[in-house]
């Protein structure tokens, strides 16, 4: 038994949630419910906008962010279609390699010292 794609797995978040849906979907014999059609009626958009997001041709604005968030119950988040949710290893690193301040270590300025 295949287990199912992580919505990290693909590129495109909507995309990866769609497909996750769908194989589970599959491992329980139920109805398909998750074309496009229907995930666009269901947060109230048109189809063409669930595509373009999925596409990458654009991404959802604030109100349907959080509809997506809601929807897709935390699986798709704002981080995902901007590509944030790789760089939380790469601050880690950064903070090492002395690129950027250790956590809680504030510069003169961000303290009010001036430059």
């Amino acid at each position: 038994m295949e287990a199912p794609v992580a919505v990290r797995d693909i590129t495109n978040p909507l995309k990866a949630w769609r497909e996750t849906q769908r194989r589970l979907h599959h491992r329980t014999r139920e109805p398909e419910v998750l074309g496009i059609t229907e995930a666009a009626k269901a947060i109230g958009v048109p189809y063409q906008t669930w595509r373009k997001w999925e596409m990458g041709d654009a991404i959802p604005d604030r109100d349907n962010m959080k509809k997506l968030f809601l929807y897709t119950r935390g699986q798709v988040r704002p981080d995902h279609f901007y590509g944030l949710a790789e760089l939380r290893g790469a601050i880690g690193a950064a903070e090492r390699a002395g690129l950027i301040p250790p956590r809680g270590v504030l510069s003169a300025r961000d303290r009010g010292g001036g430059a």
